[in-house]
């Protein structure tokens, strides 16, 4: 059985402590609801959704295809998640958009904070760490069959908002990237183990060219699995699977990446499967404040004329 995420307990007394911290990509196909369904019968999708990052013990979560306009916040609070969102503006077509879905208590202290949106194919949000920060990047990038420009500014802005981030903190990258990257490392070996799959496309040369540039690795290739646990999205057509959904890490952070495969029992009604990798990262941890020793006295010895004329002389002598 596969072991989930456990939610660290975080306050004000920090200690230095290895924690487990559970991640995952989807793509979902939507978060909008039907609108011949039924609120009675159908539970809402983004219940749906939580309920199942909660069985696979999911701390925080890269959604893409959420189709959700402008940026906003929602709580799921059932099943204890709460959704960040980036979408287009109200003008535009929301074919794309970004979520980021995160366990509400590490959002109620502090440990997910300060959500980005970028547009409706990038958002991100801080993960506090001991010694820095982690930077979770969900990402929805352009099919083979867009347009160079819209693949090239894509990447591009990936490529920024990465080179933005000080050396010294970690990096995730969680999305459908619609890349196959392949089995053959050649020139890639840093980037890519040697547990690929499939072949190799456009995408896929554009996402090595990327994480090779700036220290990148794909997670998933480094461990050796059965086929069916690297692959993540069904082909409509010829019914293949490929693998095009990925989780990346800075290549000197692999060794922190303890497994990373995708659960085929998750079901949202999506043809993709949901990816999840677990990590170790270093979390600022809080403890209970020990409370200040209370002192307590006696006030029955009042009653004895002696101790009663000491005590006013004692607090006489105090005030003068």
């Amino acid at each position: 059985k596969d072991s989930g995420g456990g939610t660290p307990t975080f306050n004000s007394h920090i200690k230095k402590k290895q924690t487990k911290l559970t991640i995952s990509t989807w793509n979902i196909r939507t978060l909008l609801e039907s609108q011949h369904q039924s609120a009675i019968s159908i539970p809402r999708r983004s219940a749906v959704i939580a309920r199942e990052l909660k069985r696979y013990q999911i701390d925080i979560a890269s959604l893409q295809e959420t189709h959700l306009k402008n940026s906003g916040q929602m709580e799921e609070s059932k099943a204890g998640y709460t959704y960040l969102w980036s979408g287009c503006e109200d003008v535009g077509q929301n074919h794309y958009g970004v979520a980021v879905c995160v366990r509400t208590e590490l959002l109620k202290k502090g440990v997910v904070y300060e959500p980005c949106c970028y547009s409706d194919r990038i958002m991100s949000v801080k993960i506090k760490c001991e010694e820095s920060e982690t930077i979770f990047i969900a990402c929805y990038a352009p099919t083979l069959v867009s347009d160079s420009h819209t693949i090239e500014t894509f990447y591009q802005e990936l490529k920024q908002i990465i080179e933005k981030v000080p050396s010294k903190h970690g990096i995730i990258l969680a999305g459908d990237f619609n890349a196959r990257v392949g089995k053959k490392q050649n020139q890639w070996e840093d980037a890519l183990g040697p547990h690929g799959s499939g072949s190799r496309n456009e995408n896929g040369l554009r996402l090595l060219n990327l994480c090779a540039q700036l220290n990148l690795c794909l997670t998933s290739s480094w461990f050796q699995q059965k086929e069916k646990y690297k692959t993540t999205w069904q082909h409509p057509r010829t019914k293949q699977w490929h693998q095009i959904d990925h989780i990346i890490v800075r290549a000197k952070d692999q060794k922190n990446v303890l497994r990373c495969k995708s659960m085929r029992g998750a079901n949202c009604d999506t043809d993709h499967h949901l990816v999840r990798a677990t990590t170790k990262i270093s979390l600022k941890r809080h403890y209970p404040q020990k409370k200040p020793h209370r002192t307590y006295f006696d006030s029955k010895k009042l009653k004895s004329d002696t101790v009663k004329a000491r005590y006013q002389a004692n607090i006489e002598s105090n005030f003068n």
